[in-house]
């Protein structure tokens, strides 16, 4: 079986000179290494009658990797995946994980009771489970 690289711009679909020509140009001295860029983990928000639910998935990381913040409505869960050290001198074929920060916030729908926000994380996925602010119930006042 042969490997090939995989190579985004192919699809641009130029003659084969043209595409060396700018493979040279776009790769520069450090093509063989990891992609290091900031990631967007990809992220539900789920809402029941009683509270909201976050799942995050974060592979890779543990819980010593992320951080939650709960401020004025507004969840931000970050963190960063670390490149995990490998030897120099192997070249990388392909490269299709991401590596570094990430940051993502969520302007919630319901006032959440912050003070009873749970957070899991099992098998490369962060669940949070926010209590919703329960409503207030009508009260019929009686006149004295």
């Amino acid at each position: 079986m042969t490997l090939t690289r995989w190579q985004p711009r192919r699809r641009f679909g130029l003659v084969p000179e043209i595409d060396t020509f700018l493979d040279s140009f776009w790769r520069g001295p450090q093509h063989d290494l990891p992609v290091l860029s900031t990631w967007r983990p990809a992220t539900d928000v789920q809402e029941t009658d009683t509270e909201l639910l976050v799942h995050v998935e974060l592979p890779g990381l543990s819980k010593k990797d992320i951080k939650v913040n709960m401020d004025n409505g507004v969840l931000t869960v970050q963190g960063e995946k670390q490149h995990a050290s490998e030897e120099k001198e192997n070249r990388f074929h392909v490269s299709e994980r991401t590596y570094g920060r990430f940051a993502r916030s969520f302007t919630l729908p319901s006032e959440v009771e912050a003070e009873k926000i749970k957070a899991g994380f099992e098998n490369g996925v962060l669940t949070l489970t926010l209590p919703k602010v329960k409503a207030a119930t009508p009260k019929a006042i009686e006149i004295a």
